[in-house]
Order: structure tokens, then sequence, then C-alpha cells
């Protein structure tokens, strides 16, 4: 994971597993992450990995159900691609790849200027 791609508040996985945290500073040569109050510093940015986007998670977030189409509770639209199996950030005419949480946690605070709770994420 690179640096300017994550902001505080951001949550990632530790060394690819499982156990998710959140950023709670960034520094340039590791970021401090915690979780239940536990805190964490990392020696290096190659400790930290995005969390993959899911339909799943998707759905736990609040957007649209992808298979029958209710409306849900978000400012802009999620979307599988036609020839690919990515999800998009749908704003007008602008498509967002997403391929990880903390990407659409910053599309989102981009859009909203609030943060997107992902508290339901973690377990």
């Amino acid at each position: 994971m690179k640096k300017n791609e994550v902001r505080v508040g951001n949550l990632v996985s530790v060394n690819g597993s499982d156990y998710l945290c959140y950023i709670t500073k960034i520094d340039i040569a590791h970021a401090t992450v915690s979780r239940d109050g536990e805190v964490y510093i990392l020696a290096s940015w190659t400790d930290l990995y995005g969390v993959p986007v899911t339909e799943e998670i998707i759905k736990d977030l609040g957007w649209i159900n992808l298979k029958e189409g209710e409306e849900g509770k978000m400012p802009f639209g999620i979307g599988h691609g036609l020839t690919d199996n990515n999800f998009y950030a749908i704003l007008g005419d602008f498509y967002i790849l997403i391929e990880f949480v903390h990407e659409l946690q910053n599309v989102y605070f981009m859009v909203e200027k609030e943060e997107l709770d992902v508290s339901k994420l973690l377990k």
C-alpha cells in the first residue's frame, strides 16, 4: 500500500489477514493503526493492504441491492463493469474504479464531506 492512497480513518488489512484496522496516523516511514483500543505501529507500508470491495461489502454499507435494484441510502451509485468484474462509483457521467474499501471511503468523503461508517466490516 502507498501512503498517498490513504487518509486517517481508512480501513486496512494488516499483513493481508482478515484483521482489519483503522489508520490513525500517517508518517513517511510507517502508519499507526488501531482497533478496539489497541494501537500498533507498523514499520513499513508494505505491512498494510487494501480490503477488496465485494458485493457483500457494498450491501453491508447500504448501497443498492445489486441483484434486485432496490435503492440505497448512498449519494452515488455503485455498479459492475459490463466487460469486467470491477466495481465503479458512478457520479453522473463519471465512473471511478473502486477496488478497495479505502478508495470507497475516500470517494464518499469527497462527495459527502463526512466519513463513511465502515464499522460494520470489523469482525
